[in-house]
């Protein structure tokens, strides 16, 4: 391994769209965004998971310090964590040189522009003081990055690798500090706010033909760069993060809302978000953005965020496969959902960065507005699929409904109903129907009936137009029951407690034979025979 290695995965932990996040360093709490009534099961449930990954202490092998951060404030914005974020804070501060520079791998007299602002803003929404976190002073190594245009960069033997998320976390960490530097570091953010209203992830760097080392980045604007485009993650971490500066200054109020309509008109119908690399929609952009849009009292599309990310939550149901233990865990795409079924979850690392990611969205999960419940008709089709309709379900909570050892994952419309297609065990007889989600259990015993060639008896002959009399038995207990004549329905009824049924019915006057089809409640339970008349 080169030596720069670790200083490229050290900045990767702030520059890379799987670990960048603002979460919750500020802004109305859940509460006052209410649209109705959230749900707080999820966002309790993902905090649960995460709070028992343990390698966030370790900054995830030491080379994962902002993600640890991102784990501090996803468990900060939900109840009952303090102790964990407390944890996490220590854990920050004893590795704090490991963080925001280089010098433990030979990068001497070094600042990492980008983790020493999140650090600064970290400690100061976390209620330490930034100037003395660790034994160091944050927001002086953060001013030390700051260049006459009010671009951060990095003080490195490797090269720069600031990007826009560090100026993000500095305008913040030195605007609540009330740095002199401070109004220079905003205007040049908003520079990097294209045109569209999106902020850009990185900023314009000129080659300087050295492949060892990025290319030096230069003092221009997201306008002065027609390769710039605009970012979701980059966006949505502006908002989260500048929105309490807003009430003070109108530039950055007037670039926030620019910056809300923008993540408003990217969000897909499903209500999930990508952060334009083509990788598709998943839970890290869904969840930046997600909280941006709660942030912003952005109520429906932030309610249909957080449905997204709820409907990749594993709930502890049998649906979940191998992922059953991992309650409250959230994957990162529909791919790796079902991966996880299989497999379990391979990479608790990544998993513990999607789910800091999902939880502060989450907080914006509409509740159910009903009790689960479920229906189906009378009987099951033996061997074949029971269509079961849902009730109760919240928008983008998952159930799992099963019939007998079969089942099938479902997630919540946005009236809470769904329809699950379950395969039915091939025999006949009661058989468990249950639907159950992370908090709620329904089930009872249903009735499958198998294919069978069924019986029935007959007049083997009758006169013309006479009296044909058809026994059939074997029948369930109000099974259904069609009798037909040379294709033609003569008698249809319901079979009575002791499995019969009886069908008198007249015969054709034309002579010949005649043939006869009784059709239980399938198709495939069926029966035939013919009979002469005259």
């Amino acid at each position: 391994m080169s030596s720069s290695t670790p200083r490229r995965f050290g900045t990767a932990v702030l520059g890379g769209s799987l670990m960048a996040s603002g979460l919750v360093l500020g802004g109305p709490t859940p509460a006052s965004h209410a649209h109705g009534e959230a749900d707080p099961a999820p966002a309790a449930l993902a905090a649960e998971w995460l709070a028992d990954e343990e390698a966030a202490l370790t900054g995830f092998g030491g080379f994962g310090w902002g993600a640890s951060i991102d784990v501090a404030l996803a468990l900060k914005a939900v109840p009952g964590h303090q102790a964990d974020v407390d944890a996490l804070t220590d854990a920050l501060a004893s590795h704090i040189g490991d963080y925001v520079t280089g010098e433990s791998f030979g990068d001497t007299g070094s600042t990492y522009a980008g983790p020493a602002a999140k650090a600064a803003a970290y400690a100061a929404a976390v209620g330490e003081d930034p100037t003395a976190f660790g034994g160091d002073d944050l927001v002086t190594r953060v001013e030390g990055t700051v260049q006459e245009s009010g671009r951060i960069e990095d003080v490195s033997l490797y090269g720069d690798y600031a990007n826009v998320f560090g100026q993000i976390f500095a305008a913040r960490a030195l605007t609540d500090h009330g740095s002199l530097e401070a109004p220079a570091v905003v205007d040049f953010l908003l520079d990097q706010q294209c045109a569209s209203g999106g902020f850009r992830l990185d900023f314009t760097r000129t080659p300087d033909g050295d492949p060892n080392t990025p290319d030096p980045a230069t003092d221009a604007g997201c306008a002065d760069d027609a390769s710039s485009v605009s970012n979701v993650d980059a966006t949505a971490l502006a908002v989260v993060t500048l929105e309490p500066l807003a009430a003070s200054d109108t530039g950055i109020a007037a670039a926030l809302e620019d910056a809300v309509a923008w993540l408003v008109a990217e969000q897909r119908p499903n209500g999930s978000f990508d952060d334009g690399d083509r990788i598709g929609p998943n839970a890290n952009s869904t969840g930046l953005a997600g909280n941006a849009l709660l942030a912003a009292e952005q109520h429906e599309p932030a309610e249909k965020a957080a449905a997204w990310l709820r409907s990749l939550q594993f709930n502890g149901t049998r649906c979940d496969g191998a992922a059953k233990p991992e309650i409250g865990a959230v994957a990162y795409d529909g791919a790796e959902l079902r991966a996880a079924f299989d497999g379990g979850i391979v990479d608790r690392a990544k998993a513990a960065r999607v789910v800091s990611q999902a939880i502060p969205a989450l907080l914006a999960a509409p509740e159910s507005e009903e009790s689960l419940s479920f229906s189906a008709r009378p009987f099951l089709n033996g061997g074949g699929k029971a269509r079961i309709r849902v009730t109760g379900l919240a928008h983008g909570e998952p159930g799992c409904a099963g019939v007998g050892r079969f089942t099938d994952r479902v997630v919540g419309d946005a009236d809470g109903r769904v329809v699950a297609l379950v395969r039915v065990p091939n025999r006949t007889g009661f058989v468990p129907l249950a639907v159950d989600s992370a908090d709620n259990s329904v089930g009872a015993e249903w009735v499958a009936l198998a294919a069978k060639d069924l019986d029935f008896v007959r007049r083997a002959r009758v006169a013309r137009g006479g009296e044909q009399r058809v026994v059939v038995t074997g029948l369930w207990s109000g099974e259904r029951v069609v009798v037909r004549q040379d294709g033609d329905v003569v008698e249809r009824g319901r079979a009575t407690t002791r499995g019969r049924f009886v069908a008198v019915f007249r015969a054709p006057r034309a002579t010949g034979r005649h043939q006869l089809k009784v059709v239980g409640q399938f198709v495939d339970r069926v029966g035939r025979a013919s009979y002469r008349v005259g």
